[in-house]
C-alpha cells in the first residue's frame, strides 16, 4: 500500500486546525482508511489503501478531513471552469486511448506544494499506472507551450525530445 509523508504544519495550515499534541494528529489520522506509520518531528508517513487515491497527498487528506471527519466544509467544492482555448488535437494511440488536459491559471505554489505534487504524480504512476506503463502524468508552465498540441503514436527514433519553453 501506498505510503506518502507529508509536513504536519502544512497540514494545519490547510484545515486552519493546530493539534494540540501527536496524540490527536495520529487518531483523527487513522479515522481515514489508513494508518499513520510514524512521525519525526515536523513529518508525517501515512499509509493508505490503493482505492483511496484522494489520500495520496497532504491536500487531499486536508479535503477528507475539513468535508467528512472534521465537518468544516461540507459538500462539492464549486469551481469556476471555463475554455481556454488551447487546444489539443488527438489521434489514435492504442495503447493509450484515452487523454485529459487542465489548465489551472493564477496559482502559487511554494516548495511544500509542489513537493506534494511530485509524490502525488509518483504514488498514482506506481499504484494505477503500472509505473507509467498504463498512463504518465506531466505538469508543465502552459505559458512556455504553444497550442495546438498533438497526441500521437511515434517511433522512438522519430522522437526528438525537446523541454517546454525551449
Amino acid at each position: 500500500m501506498p505510503i506518502i509523508t507529508f509536513k504536519r504544519s502544512d497540514l494545519e495550515g490547510l484545515l486552519g486546525k493546530y493539534f494540540s499534541g501527536e496524540e490527536e494528529l495520529i487518531t483523527l489520522l487513522n479515522r481515514l482508511k489508513g494508518e499513520v506509520e510514524g512521525v519525526s518531528g515536523d513529518d508525517v508517513m501515512f499509509e493508505t489503501t490503493h482505492d483511496r487515491p484522494d489520500l495520496l497527498s497532504v491536500e487531499g487528506i486536508a479535503r477528507s478531513l475539513r468535508g467528512g471527519l472534521l465537518r468544516i466544509e461540507v459538500g462539492l467544492p464549486r469551481l469556476n471552469m471555463i475554455t481556454s482555448g488551447f487546444r489539443l488535437v488527438a489521434e489514435d494511440v492504442p495503447n493509450r486511448p484515452y487523454i485529459m488536459m487542465g489548465i489551472v491559471r493564477d496559482l502559487r505554489l511554494n516548495d511544500e506544494a509542489i513537493r506534494q505534487m511530485i509524490q502525488l504524480q509518483e504514488k498514482l504512476h506506481a499504484t494505477y499506472g503500472r509505473d507509467r506503463r498504463k498512463m504518465a502524468i506531466g505538469f508543465y508552465d502552459a505559458d512556455k507551450i504553444k497550442p495546438p498540441l498533438t497526441y500521437r503514436l511515434e517511433k522512438l527514433d522519430a522522437i526528438r525530445y525537446r523541454p517546454p519553453g525551449e
